[in-house]
């Protein structure tokens, strides 16, 4: 029933309706006819549509595809294709563009770019940078961005305050903040920093899977 409203109303001119039809045949289990319906509704100005084709160039590892796909999607509109460039521009290690294309989604307000700003600082050995990025990141509502702020400070003695963005990190799902709650209530050893997993990305949300 979805599928055929979609499709009448992406026969009526609808490039969402297009674009949410490519995502439901994606979840079907059509991948090629969801390509299909996205670059169609790319073509149309689909900036999401866009994000989901470089999603898919990526898995399919066609990187340099996925970097027009994605940096046409960022241009049109949708901000969170900054921020999986950047993955992208990191797993060829072309680090100085990734950090661009970070910066460039946080400016747009992606909060997991904030995060990865800060385990980007935090890899260059400046926890200042780091701390500012990920404050950043935590108040916005990442979950990883609360998480290695809360590492940072248990790492620094400051418990308390550690305390509070694990706490935070969990309410907003992360799977490691209930053990390092229980640490920092222990005092015990604080876990490792969380790097951000290698790219592996859901092609319909847009977002690395954990």
């Amino acid at each position: 029933e979805s599928a055929r409203l979609l499709r009448r109303l992406a026969d009526q001119g609808s490039v969402r309706a297009l674009t949410d039809l490519g995502v439901l045949r994606f979840r079907m289990g059509g991948p090629e006819e969801a390509r299909r319906l996205w670059r169609e509704a790319g073509s149309r100005g689909s900036s999401r549509a866009l994000h989901f084709l470089g999603l898919t160039s990526i898995q399919a590892g066609d990187h340099a595809q996925a970097e027009r796909q994605l940096r046409q999607a960022f241009e049109n509109g949708t901000a969170q294709a900054a921020k999986d460039l950047g993955l992208l521009l990191q797993r060829e290690g072309r680090i100085e563009e990734a950090e661009e294309a970070w910066v460039a989604a946080s400016e747009q307000g992606v909060a997991e770019a904030d995060s990865l700003l800060g385990l980007l600082w935090s890899e260059r050995d400046d926890l200042e940078q780091a701390r500012r990025w990920w404050r950043r990141g935590a108040l916005r509502g990442s979950p990883d961005a609360a998480y290695n702020l809360g590492l940072l400070l248990a790492d620094e003695g400051n418990l308390a305050s550690a305390t509070e963005w694990f706490r935070q990190a969990k309410s907003l799902g992360h799977p490691r903040a209930r053990t390092a709650l229980t640490r920092a209530a222990a005092k015990n050893r604080t876990p490792r920093r969380a790097a951000h997993e290698d790219l592996d990305i859901d092609p319909v949300h847009g977002r690395e899977r954990r």
